[in-house]
Formats: C-alpha cells, structure tokens, sequence
C-alpha cells in the first residue's frame, strides 16, 4: 500500500474508497484549514482519471478521509510480471 507522502505528481495509482475505485494520475494533494479551529483540516486529493471508453476525462476530487487505500501497478501485481518499473509506467499510461 501507498501512503499519501509517497505519492508523485504525473504518477498513476489506483484509489480506493468504500464504495468506488479510481485508476489515475496523481495531480495534487490539499490540505485546507477548518473553519473551526478545533477541527482537522480538510485533506483532499486531486486525480485525472478516464471516465468511461470514450476517452472522456475528468479531474476528481476524493476526500481522504474516503480512502481506504492507494496502489501503484506494480503493488497491484503483486510481482506477478518480469517487466521493469520504467516498462510498467509505459503500459499503465493505455490502462
């Protein structure tokens, strides 16, 4: 599992929340000040994903408080492939 001090911008990870996953490129990571002191802020990811199979893309804003957990694809295959990081990151741009 990837933890959010890990992930880098331009770097596609699958996203998991309890109800959806998200297969994207990491754009951003906010952190943004409750209004009411005593609170956590509010943290949020920013992820390009492919919406459907017309190419179509969207920029989602997941909460992390949603997360439950964060892959890369080589995390996903779970050493299941001979092939290279460098290879991987060019296979995972057509996923």
């Amino acid at each position: 599992m990837t933890s959010v001090e890990q992930l880098k911008i331009g770097n596609r990870y699958t996203f998991y929340q309890t109800d959806k996953i998200y297969r994207g490129t990491f754009l951003e990571y906010r952190s943004i000040p409750h209004r009411i002191p005593r609170f956590n802020p509010l943290r949020y990811i920013y992820v390009l994903y492919q919406e459907n199979t017309e190419k179509d893309t969207v920029i989602k804003i997941i909460n992390m408080d949603q997360i439950q957990r964060i892959e890369t694809l080589s995390q996903l295959l779970d050493g299941e492939t001979v092939l290279p990081d460098d290879v991987l990151s060019v296979v995972d741009q057509f996923l």
